[in-house]
This record gives C-alpha cells, structure tokens and sequence, in this order.
C-alpha cells in the first residue's frame, strides 16, 4: 500500500502542479493580449493629441481664416514664443521659416492647407524612420539615373556640336579656295 500511496501522492501533485501553471500561462497570455491592446490605445490617443495640437497650431497661425497658410502668416507667426515652444514640444524642427514652409508644403503651391499641415507635421515629427530612409533612397537613385541620362544627352549634344562646327569650318574653307567672301562669327 505504500508504493500505492506515494504513487497517488506523486501523481496527484504533478496533477495540480500541472494545473497551476495552466492558469498562470492562461493569465500571462491574456495579460500580454490586454497590454497590447492598451498599447494600441495609447499610441491611437497619442495619435489624436498630437493631431489635435496640429489643427490648434493650424488655427493659430491662419490670421484671415481662409484655411491656406502663406509664407507670410507663417513668417509673421515663426518667432512668436509660443509657436516656437509648441514646435518644440511636438519635435519639430524649426531653424528658419523658410525651409520649415518649403518642408511642410507638399505640393509646392506656396499655401499650406490644413491637411498638408498636418500630414506633413506628423510625419516630420521624431527621428526619420526606415520607411523614410527607403523613400530617399528610391529618389535618390532616381535622380541619379536621370543626371545619367542628362549627360548621355549633353554629349550627344556636343558630338552633333562639333560636327556641325566641323562642317562649318570646312565650308568655309572650301570657299575660301574657291575665292568667295566668308562671313566670320562676328559677321553672322
């Protein structure tokens, strides 16, 4: 009965052991599900402040109401303390007036609208991301593949120079032989 009894006591053991450690692996998950979940709240909420102080910023410096910042309500706005603290606040880089207005203004039309401002706020705020270094990359190569081609062109431009220059001055050779007057450059 011994051997019976120590196996039933060993066994009932693993048994709740197996049990507690079920509940407490359940409850960990469930604890790392609820603290995601709140992670994704929190950076929603984050989110909707941060866009928040975005549209009051937007109010703030559009003086006539028209919904369009121009660079001279932006100018008139830019060295106010306030807006300079707000820029700060939201991890904005703010140097000059000028190059911020030419950043933030994304089609380039010399207005910002209120959505340009805060899309182009929101993505400007906090370190670059790799998402951002992709993108400069892809122009870059971009730009790169077109500055080729510019100069494939300029030299097919200057090889159709210089034979043009080469056939000229054998013209003007050639009347030269033959004893007819020749317009120089300065001429022409």
């Amino acid at each position: 009965w011994e051997v019976l009894f120590t196996l039933y006591v060993t066994f009932s053991c693993f048994a709740v052991l197996n049990v507690m450690t079920g509940v407490f692996c359940h409850s960990a998950i469930t604890g790392a599900a609820q603290d995601e979940h709140l992670m994704v709240q929190s950076l929603l909420q984050e989110k909707d402040q941060f866009r928040q102080k975005f549209e009051q910023l937007f109010q703030e410096v559009d003086d006539d109401g028209t919904g369009h910042i121009t660079l001279n309500e932006f100018e008139r706005h830019f060295n106010d303390a306030s807006l300079a603290a707000l820029f700060e606040a939201l991890d904005l880089p703010s140097t000059d007036a000028w190059s911020l207005f030419q950043t933030l203004d994304a089609d380039g039309d010399h207005m910002i609208d209120a959505d340009e401002f805060l899309d182009s706020c929101i993505r400007m705020r906090g370190p670059p991301r790799s998402v951002d270094v992709c993108a400069i990359k892809r122009q870059a190569n971009k730009i790169r593949r077109q500055v080729v081609d510019l100069a494939d062109v300029i030299e097919d431009v200057m090889e159709v120079q210089e034979e043009i220059h080469e056939s000229l001055q054998r013209n003007i050779r050639q009347q030269e032989v033959q004893g007819m007057p020749v317009l120089s450059y300065q001429q022409v």
